[in-house]
């Protein structure tokens, strides 16, 4: 037995949800093409166009105008898994598959800090304030006090 069903229109949107539907109907996609898989993304909070990207052993930073590789920041021996920068974009802390942690400094392209805690691939790092934190696939997050070492 079929049911016949009544069909209800939605109304157009009208005045800021028109032009914002025709804002993203209208965009355009741009695509660059990298030697490894793309494993993080961070966007620099100090600056308004910057993004850090972590690719293959790299972290590399992206100019989002112009949607290309800007320079190398790191460029270490093992894959790297995770990167994030501190909020006002001086330092960065990222961390790779076999559990190092390291504190870099993105003007200069400095190691200011290499931390061997994890027994595995870190999965994840980030800034507290100004305090470093990272996680890794060991289970363990940890929390690191600069000033103690």
């Amino acid at each position: 037995m079929y049911r016949r069903l009544q069909v209800t229109r939605v109304a157009k949107p009208d005045g800021a949800a028109a032009s914002e539907a025709r804002k993203w109907t209208s965009m355009k996609s741009k695509t660059i093409e990298t030697p490894n898989s793309v494993t993080a993304l961070a966007i620099n909070p100090g600056a308004d166009a910057e993004i850090l990207c972590t690719t293959g052993t790299r972290v590399r930073l992206l100019s989002i105008p112009s949607f290309a590789f800007l320079r190398n920041v790191l460029s270490l021996r093992h894959s790297m898994q995770c990167a994030a920068f501190r909020a006002d974009g001086g330092l960065i802390v990222s961390g790779d598959s076999v559990g190092s942690v390291r504190i870099s400094n993105p003007a200069n392209r400095s190691v200011l800090k290499r931390m061997d805690v994890h027994t595995s691939p870190v999965t994840a790092v980030g800034f507290v304030g100004y305090t470093p934190f990272s996680v890794g696939r060991d289970g363990s997050l940890v929390l690191w006090d600069m000033e103690l070492g």
